[in-house]
């Protein structure tokens, strides 16, 4: 019998359970689960699950297998065939990206495209406004070798003068070293 995987991802106010019924809804529609990644922002619970099945599964059957089992929850939930990417030509060249300042509109918008307009992709990112308001950002990045680190850093800085931004480029060995933090992919 054929197999067939599906990307599958779902929002909800935050509430204990909600983890338990999607994976049953999973489990229900005869899903064996390859990977899952969820978070909590501000109360919003979000996960993404990628998901094997047999043969005959469909997106919406799947859907409402998961809305059915959280259906105390009012979940939001979107199915669609997994794409394999595409084979990895070179290994990753991970740097950390950490900033803080005091935020404002766009901040997080301009550090972004200055890292799209290098072509450097972000793998994992975290960002809040402490109290105070502070911009934090924290983000693993794939640095191409073409990139110069030190222009990236001077570009990321541009502008933010008043911002009293702090940025910092690291690479992830040094990065780990320095923060003491177990970060695993």
């Amino acid at each position: 019998m054929s197999h067939c995987k599906f990307s599958i991802s779902v929002m909800s106010d935050d509430r204990v359970g909600i983890i338990s019924a999607v994976t049953g809804g999973v489990f229900q529609a005869g899903g064996n689960i390859d990977r899952i990644s969820q978070t909590v922002v501000e109360g919003c619970f979000i996960i993404m699950v990628i998901a094997e099945f047999a043969g005959g599964a469909t997106a919406a059957g799947i859907r409402d297998a998961i809305q059915g089992c959280g259906k105390r929850f009012d979940l939001e939930v979107n199915v669609r065939p997994y794409v394999e990417p595409a084979p990895e030509k070179k290994q990753r060249n991970v740097y950390f990206l950490s900033a803080t300042g005091a935020d404002r509109p766009g901040i997080f918008h301009e550090l972004t495209s200055v890292l799209a307009g290098r072509g450097i992709n972000i793998l994992d990112l975290y960002c809040f406004v402490r109290e105070g308001s502070e911009f934090v950002l924290i983000g693993e990045i794939d640095l191409p070798e073409e990139v110069d680190l030190e222009r990236l850093q001077i570009d990321l800085e541009a502008g933010h003068a008043n911002d009293k931004l702090r940025l910092r480029v690291q690479h992830e060995n040094l990065f780990r070293a320095t923060n003491e933090l177990y970060i695993s992919r």
